[in-house]
């Protein structure tokens, strides 16, 4: 994914989707599931022990899997 503005979190819908892990960037990556929706904080790319640090810069790329 590309960042076309500063995203603080990054949301997904997957209907009829199990999730069981999450990486951002390789970084395994907390996750919070509320029905269909799936949330994970950006801002893993400047982070160290999986703790994001703030917004992903608008115009960085950022890969999300979803498992």
């Amino acid at each position: 994914m590309a960042a076309l503005l500063a995203l603080a979190r990054l949301s997904l819908d997957l209907v009829g989707l199990e999730v069981q892990s999450v990486t951002v960037d390789g970084q395994t990556a907390t996750s919070n599931r509320a029905g269909d929706k799936l949330t994970v904080p950006a801002g893993y790319t400047a982070v160290a022990n999986g703790t994001p640090t703030g917004e992903t810069p608008r115009g960085s790329t950022t890969t999300l899997e979803a498992r």
